[in-house]
């Protein structure tokens, strides 16, 4: 008679005997509960139990507050710098202030040509990515990069998209305009921090996802 056992390491295993009316009877057989699930087992628990295998979980979670709450103090100064250049560029306030560089330099690069090209002002537009950085990065607990893999994983491509913009914007002031604004790279240098200090949670949340899309189906029937 052939008989079709599904395996859980680390739980009683069920053995499926097959009548001869073609009904499927479980019976408990006995497992060792200690044998902790190693390799393509804890893949297998993975799926089964909905649990995290060892290497899943980092030492410290990705998510937790303590994490991000610097990351989202760093966004909220962000969004206050970008906001006053903002200003400036819609005509708003007639002079930034530049403790280094001097007024005239940052207004050299606030109404360079690239901003000149755009819709609307470069600062105005880092605003929004500055706000869609804080709301992204404050929704969900500290177990999101597991649970709401959406969110962090769209928070990861706001922090790079500010990162990448940013980095672009001290080349063009080094290299092209050859004009410098203090506050425009304390901006950039937060994005970048943003950046530094963030990526590591949807980083995080990508292996989470590709492992388990890699890991051993549920169910593995062997034939006794």
């Amino acid at each position: 008679m052939n008989r079709h056992i599904i395996i859980e390491p680390g739980t009683p295993d069920q053995e499926y005997q097959t009548a001869a009316n073609g009904h499927v009877r479980p019976t408990k057989i006995t497992a060792d509960r200690n044998v902790r699930p190693t390799g393509t087992q804890a893949d297998r628990h993975v799926r089964l139990t909905g649990g995290t295998a060892e290497g899943d979980v980092p030492e410290r979670s990705p998510s937790a507050w303590r994490e991000r709450l610097p990351i989202l103090g760093l966004a909220v100064l962000g969004l206050l710098i970008s906001a006053y250049l903002g200003a400036v560029q819609l005509g708003l306030i007639a002079q930034p202030w530049d403790p280094i560089f001097g007024s005239a330099s940052s207004d050299r690069v606030l109404h360079s040509v690239i901003d000149r090209y755009l819709p609307i002002p470069d600062a105005v537009l880092g605003v929004f990515g500055y706000g869609a950085d804080i709301i992204t990065g404050a929704l969900g607990g500290r177990d999101r990069w597991r649970t709401w893999p959406a969110i962090t994983l769209l928070f990861g491509l706001v922090i790079f998209g500010l990162a990448l913009v940013s980095t672009l914007l001290i080349f063009m002031q080094t290299f092209y305009l050859h004009a410098w604004c203090t506050l425009c790279l304390g901006s950039a240098l937060i994005s970048l921090a943003v950046y530094a200090l963030g990526i590591r949670e949807p980083l995080a949340t990508l292996r989470y996802q590709l492992r388990h899309l890699l890991v051993a189906p549920p169910h593995i029937p062997y034939t006794a």
